[in-house]
């Protein structure tokens, strides 16, 4: 939640009673971090507040939600105003919506309502994921500790750092699906080892073994049943029912053609700053306007097939 103080003129906004001159109260702004937006060609970031009745807006003529997830950069300024109003909540129905409606609330009473052109800066920042149930700091996504990513691990050299990497080992089943966090606290230390309790035992865990069963045959080539690049539904020993590449006693050869496809979800964070604010009751000029929330936008996926070698 961000705060920042207005000092108010006793009597001049928000008192009808006279007043000595020179006296002022300390006023506190308090609004939610994030904010929402509206405006197909022109759009109004807007944060509202219920008790008391209060808003902020931003505005930005000839610009679009799409401008900024669409941009080549991920600061963009812009040029707009900037609104802070009062309204009289006994007017107002309990549920009005005070903006992006066809029509603004019956008897909307706005009793303070002051403007200023501003610059504001947007700053759109995206984190993607591969969810595969390893949290990104134990995946070494950073080797050299200089913020630099692109030397990140890649255990099975496809082109997809682990932290992305849906399926780090290249094996054809998805790291999530092989047991990475048995007790789920997030560290992977006492992840599945298949091959440990067989006849070959290694210390690599399934998530990072192209072998999973130590049997001499990698884990995508044991698709005895259908190539479909998931070995998990290859299953010789029926009254076993375990899939061929945890059962060190099928050791079938039918070479995989490619690997899986893998989704990365996506998510941003748009955040705004607002500067240069030069209204009568604010004690300065810059305002954190917070997080942006609601536009589809914000999330998504990324699709992904790595070059087979």
């Amino acid at each position: 939640m961000k705060r920042f103080c207005l000092i108010v003129l006793l009597g001049c906004i928000f008192f009808t009673s006279s007043c000595n001159d020179g006296d002022v109260i300390d006023f506190e702004f308090d609004f939610e971090d994030t904010f929402r937006s509206c405006g197909e060609s022109d759009i109004l970031f807007f944060k509202t507040k219920e008790d008391p009745t209060e808003t902020v807006t931003v505005a930005i003529d000839n610009f679009t939600i799409a401008d900024i997830f669409e941009s080549d950069e991920t600061t963009i300024e812009r040029e707009g105003n900037f609104t802070y109003r009062t309204y009289n909540r006994s007017n107002l129905p309990p549920d009005a919506e005070l903006f992006c409606n066809n029509l603004p609330p019956a008897n909307l009473n706005i009793t303070l309502d002051e403007s200023d052109a501003v610059v504001i800066t947007i700053t759109r920042t995206l984190v993607e994921d591969d969810n595969d149930g390893i949290p990104a700091e134990f995946e070494n996504p950073d080797p050299n500790g200089d913020g630099d990513f692109s030397d990140a691990q890649d255990t099975d050299g496809d082109g997809i750092p682990d932290y992305l990497d849906a399926d780090d080992d290249g094996d054809n089943v998805l790291t999530i699906n092989e047991n990475p966090d048995p007790d789920g606290d997030g560290d992977p230390s006492d992840a599945q080892n298949s091959d440990a309790i067989l006849m070959n035992p290694d210390s690599i865990p399934d998530y990072l073994d192209s072998d999973d069963d130590g049997d001499g045959v990698l884990t995508r080539d044991e698709e005895n049943d259908e190539q479909n690049e998931n070995p998990l539904d290859d299953i010789t020993n029926s009254v076993l029912g375990i899939a061929d590449y945890l059962n060190e006693n099928v050791a079938n050869t039918v070479p995989a053609v490619a690997y899986r496809e893998h989704s990365i979800s996506q998510s941003y964070t748009v955040r705004l700053v607002v500067e240069e604010i030069d209204i009568s009751f604010l004690s300065q000029d810059i305002f954190d306007f917070g997080t942006l929330t609601g536009p589809s936008q914000l999330s998504g996926t990324r699709p992904v097939t790595p070059d087979f070698p």
